[in-house]
């Protein structure tokens, strides 16, 4: 007997997981294995799997493999010896320890992880499992009857339709039915001549296997896309809340390749995520670890440290097991320092083979060390440290200079075997920048990071990230942001975060709508209007606060609102969804609203309308007719 813990969607009928998202597949409940691994988790294709590894390497009859669901993950199999009697393996569902073993033997390391709780074993449950619902298991075992090439076909074509899924482009239910249909048009000639002669033969079949999942994939793409009756994406009203989405609704996204920061997906689909920079002293672990303890609670997903010295590199181990959200090691000229980066745990490293000395020397070694660490890196084109050989050709930092460069380096790590990097091409001039961008997301699919370098002040810094963000994500380009600002670093993320709420990209918070103030005000717009944004800026729920100067248009050009003043005569009309429901003195206007905004957001949170310890965007796929 082997046991599955069912994965995300334990219980779930088939009709039930119609339009299940590569996010959702992803949030397996007891551990992460990577992306292909947890899908397959979740369809139970790794269950079906592990049916033909138990019976090939053990010499067990399919028949007498029986798969049971088992939610809490603590007994993995149960089998029964020769001589009649019966083992269990029983251990904590955490992917740590079993590695941690194989790395350690024949010592045991300690603290690895949590150890069965051995006076819960009366609460362990054991479920039969859906074929209905999970089909993958009962077709493996029937690869497993049919013959050996059978088994290597399923396996390959269902990593292709897992990739397809994971980049939006085949349903989750498609998984299973895609590799079935693979099987179905193969089955004669596997079954022909049902074993492999040499290893060649094997991969020869794979890639056919491969190929006609591709086909068929890109076939149910075509259906979808041609199909007399699209489905149409539904006028989203001022007043709803943005579909919490990976897309923009606005243009569908550019396809680009995945790479992990950390536990933190860029690319391939992944929701956009949010960067910013420490402008502490790294070797200063206090006060780095606190600054970016702010930028998590203003909903940084990513921070990069600098690494200019060896002090600061000294510091990464600690920093790195401490910090809640991934760490990139920011290098430049010191080689050494990439190697200290990728030892002391950082999620990814900044290293432009531009500014590192003898990069054809020492770059083969960090692209090997990053791949063995599991690790990615970054490369980032600069209009100010742009190549002179390259200035002088293109007659200066122009978009087709910067991309030039750009894949000048990117072949660097490519040439070696390297891809799992993403890629930033930066300038000052929002024009500039957006067709740089343009430029080199048409060149190939490396993931971008997007960013307007040397922004400038607040204000203006703002105004330039908004206008360079907003042109290129709604038109699908960019995987992750940095919002560059002669600020607070804070500020930086507040602004990221806010720039992907309006875009859609993430799910709204508190919003306030306020007028201007004009002749016809008869309160202090202004002063209203801070005061209600200060005393609400904690409230995650996504509540909509009108704040408005008069009677004449307030109720009226507010109605969409979730809760909202419009003001005169020293009193205060307080309105829910354009219905007023009191009014109160103008001294009593703020705290009023205050009130009820607060209880409004809690019984939305109550209601479920809030995502849970959510930061970062929640991904709901868009379909985009015609494209």
């Amino acid at each position: 007997m082997v046991t599955a813990s069912g994965g995300p969607f334990r219980g779930w009928k088939r009709a039930d997981m119609e339009n299940i998202t590569p996010e959702q597949a992803l949030h397996h409940p007891t551990w992460n294995m990577g992306p292909v691994v947890t899908i397959n988790s979740s369809t139970l294709m790794n269950k079906g799997l592990e049916v033909i590894e138990a019976s090939r390497l053990f010499n067990v009859p399919p028949e007498r493999i029986d798969v049971t669901v088992h939610p809490q993950s603590i007994v993995h199999s149960m089998v029964e010896f020769v001589d009649g009697a019966t083992i269990c393996q029983a251990s904590p569902p955490d992917m740590r320890l079993p590695i941690a073993l194989g790395l350690s033997a024949p010592d045991r390391m300690t603290n690895v992880a949590a150890a069965c709780d051995w006076t819960q074993a009366a609460t362990w449950t054991f479920e039969p499992l859906d074929d209905e619902a999970f089909p993958a298991v009962q077709l493996a075992r029937h690869c497993l009857a049919a013959s050996e090439k059978h088994t290597a076909v399923l396996n390959a074509a269902n990593e292709q339709a897992v990739h397809a899924f994971l980049e939006h482009r085949l349903p989750y239910l498609g998984i299973v039915d895609t590799v079935k249909a693979v099987l179905d048009q193969m089955d004669a000639e596997l079954r022909g001549n049902p074993l492999f002669t040499d290893v060649e033969e094997m991969n020869q079949l794979e890639l056919e296997a491969r190929r006609r999942a591709d086909d068929l994939i890109k076939q149910a793409m075509m259906n979808t896309l041609n199909t007399e009756n699209p489905i149409e994406k539904p006028f989203r009203k001022t007043g709803d809340p943005v579909d919490l989405t990976s897309e923009s609704p606005l243009h569908p996204r550019r396809k680009s390749r995945r790479i992990m920061v950390g536990p933190v997906p860029v690319g391939g689909g992944a929701p956009i995520s949010v960067q910013s920079m420490t402008n502490t002293l790294t070797a200063n672990v206090p006060a780095t670890l606190q600054q970016i303890a702010e930028l998590t609670a203003a909903g940084c997903d990513i921070v990069r440290v600098a690494v200019p010295s060896q002090d600061d590199a000294d510091a990464l181990p600690e920093i790195c097991r401490k910090s809640p959200i991934p760490v990139i090691a920011d290098i430049h000229f010191q080689s050494k320092y990439v190697f200290q980066a990728i030892d002391a745990g950082c999620a990814a490293v900044r290293v432009n083979p531009g500014n590192i000395r003898k990069f054809d020397e020492v770059g083969p070694d960090i692209c090997k060390a990053a791949t063995d660490a599991g690790i990615s890196l970054r490369i980032g084109v600069n209009a100010g440290s742009l190549d002179k050989e390259l200035y002088a050709k293109y007659g200066g930092p122009t978009p087709e200079a910067l991309v030039a460069s750009a894949l000048k380096e990117a072949h660097m790590f490519e040439d070696v075997g390297f891809h799992d990097f993403k890629i930033s091409v930066k300038h000052h001039d929002v024009i500039t920048m957006v067709e740089t961008y343009r430029l080199l997301a048409s060149k190939g699919d490396w993931p971008l990071h997007l960013g307007v370098t040397e922004a400038g002040p607040a204000w203006q810094g703002t105004i330039k990230s908004c206008l360079a963000f907003g042109a290129l994500l709604a038109e699908g380009i960019g995987d992750t942001i940095r919002v560059s600002l002669s600020a607070p670093p804070a500020e930086e993320v507040k602004v990221g975060c806010k720039l992907l709420e309006y875009m859609g990209l993430r799910p709204r918070k508190f919003d306030i709508i306020s007028c201007p103030s004009c002749g016809r005000a008869q309160v202090d717009v202004i002063q209203l209007a801070s005061a209600v944004t200060e005393g609400l800026k904690d409230v995650t729920a996504p509540i909509r606060v009108a704040v408005m100067g008069c009677i004449v248009n307030g109720p009226g050009e507010a109605r969409e609102a979730d809760l909202g003043v419009a003001s005169g005569n020293g009193k205060g009309q307080i309105f829910i969804k354009g219905k007023v429901i009191k009014t109160v003195p103008e001294d009593q206007i703020v705290d009023t609203l205050l009130t009820i905004a607060n209880d409004i957001a809690a019984q939305m949170e109550a209601d479920g309308q809030v995502p849970v310890n959510s930061t970062g965007p929640v991904v709901v796929p868009i379909q985009h007719p015609g494209h």
